[in-house]
């Protein structure tokens, strides 16, 4: 085999990582086997950090990532069409809207696809190759930003809906502050499309908000409610925890502010875009300590790249000529 770089460390042990696998490799298989209506990517999730934690805490990335490579190959599609095919929640087009009002998924359903997410974003966070491919569909990202925007009318309910109100499965707050139990799940997603954007195709996902920023600025207008588009959730939500003091807020709500201002000086488009130095400033941090390192396949060779793996005699055989 020829090689272009030299091995950092000793080769990966496959047959220990394979063994490590086979429990989350049997529960995507016993999912795949459900009928799509009974899927519980809640029980994959768990049984996804079951496997993968050991790998985290001992820092065996290049182990970790070897493992969500072959997990990615068989399973990366049904996970980003789960998320993909979240709907809008305004309705489109002017015959929809005299048909019916806004609407929610029930709340398993929404679930099942921050499920999905997060996996997604494990894998995504230690496999680059993973994250590029993610950064180019559009639907997918769509789908994200969908997403967050549901999460947030279910639980901060802008709109006033009534509990018990059918097609809207809202959690009503008791309390007169907005209620911020969705931004747990917000900041998984906003963290995920900061690093695709900054890291791997910034156009993509500005191209992603727009359409889905147009869409519920539409339906916020409809509704006549300013609070109810995208753009004004994300803005508001930054006000409101700004507002409380920074001895007031917990490391969530703080973290939140800093991830939900970097996403959106990101995606704005201003008369000059983003400020000068945020993108290469961003990457860098986005980048800083990374494992970079991967394992062949076949034999195990370790290389400091993923540009810099090649295929060996045992995971290609070689050609005749």
């Amino acid at each position: 085999m020829s090689t272009e770089a030299t091995p950092t460390t000793a080769p990966l042990n496959i047959t220990d990582t394979l063994s490590r696998f086979r429990p989350l490799h049997q529960a995507f298989q016993i999912e795949e086997e459900e009928d799509e209506q009974d899927r519980d990517f809640m029980s994959l999730q768990r049984v996804t950090a079951d496997v993968v934690r050991p790998l985290i805490y001992t820092s065996n990335k290049v182990a970790l990532d070897y493992l969500l490579r072959s997990l990615a190959s068989e399973f990366l599609q049904n996970l980003t069409a789960e998320v993909a095919s979240q709907p809008p929640y305004y309705p489109t087009g002017d015959q929809a809207w005299m048909e019916a009002f806004p609407y929610l998924e029930e709340r398993q359903a929404a679930d099942n696809r921050f499920y999905a997410l997060h996996i997604i974003n494990l894998m995504a966070d230690t496999v680059p190759a993973i994250a590029r491919q993610l950064s180019k569909d559009i639907l997918f990202l769509e789908g994200i930003l969908r997403l967050m925007f549901s999460t947030y009318i279910r639980f901060a309910n802008p709109l006033g809906v009534e509990k018990g109100t059918p097609l809207h499965h809202h959690n009503v707050s008791d309390s007169s502050e907005a209620n911020v139990s969705w931004l747990p799940q917000w900041r998984v997603a906003v963290r995920f499309l900061t690093f695709v954007a900054a890291v791997y195709d910034l156009d993509n996902v500005r191209l992603a908000w727009e359409r889905v920023q147009s869409e519920t600025k539409k339906g916020s207008e409809k509704v006549q409610s300013r609070n109810a588009n995208l753009l004004e959730v994300f803005q508001t939500t930054i006000s409101k925890l700004g507002a409380k003091g920074a001895d007031s807020l917990d490391d969530n709500e703080r973290m939140a502010i800093v991830e939900l201002t970097q996403f959106l000086g990101l995606v704005i488009r201003g008369t000059s875009g983003p400020s000068p130095g945020i993108l290469p400033t961003l990457r860098q941090e986005l980048l800083k300590g990374r494992d970079t390192r991967v394992a062949c396949g076949g034999c195990g060779t370790v290389y400091d790249k993923e540009n810099l793996l090649q295929a060996c005699d045992q995971c290609e055989p070689p050609s005749s000529s």
